[in-house]
């Protein structure tokens, strides 16, 4: 059977098509990582016109206030979805637990710490510096405020 070069044509357009989608979408992923800073917003956050912005840090063993810290990644869509809430949370509880927000493309130290496994993930810290609790995926604001109200009640 003889095929026609149009017919060839037909039956290699998607499979080019796949091909170099499949390679844009390889090389996004393999593309180099920018270095990331660790990221902390503490007491109140209000929403500002770019969100989190950069403030390196170390963080103590012991703190004043029970801890959130939580890991997102820029390109991470339930991370995106968790912002508004976590902004929403830090305005309520700013002033009883101190918020910190950190590039998971970055802060191995705190990775490492804060037993990082995925994005989003957000751990509870008490003020003695264990963790309370680890929430992977995305948390809905009734979620991560009844952690919060959880922590704040254990002693």
């Amino acid at each position: 059977m003889i095929r026609s070069r149009a017919h060839i044509l037909r039956q290699a357009i998607p499979v080019i098509i796949l091909i170099t989608l499949y390679g844009t979408a390889c090389t996004s992923v393999l593309a180099p990582v920018q270095q990331s800073t660790t990221i902390v917003r503490s007491t109140a956050i209000s929403n500002p016109a770019t969100p989190y912005p950069v403030e390196p840090t170390s963080f103590p063993s012991q703190s004043s206030k029970p801890i959130f810290v939580e890991f997102y990644t820029t390109w991470c869509a339930p991370c995106k979805q968790m912002e508004p809430i976590v902004y929403k949370l830090a305005d309520e509880y700013g002033n009883r637990v101190d918020f910190k927000i950190l590039d998971a493309a970055g802060a191995s130290a705190e990775k490492k710490k804060y037993q990082y496994v995925s994005q989003p993930q957000v751990v509870l810290v008490n003020k003695s510096g264990a963790i309370v609790d680890t929430l992977y995926g995305f948390q809905g604001y009734d979620g991560l405020k009844k952690a919060l109200d959880t922590m704040l009640k254990t002693p």
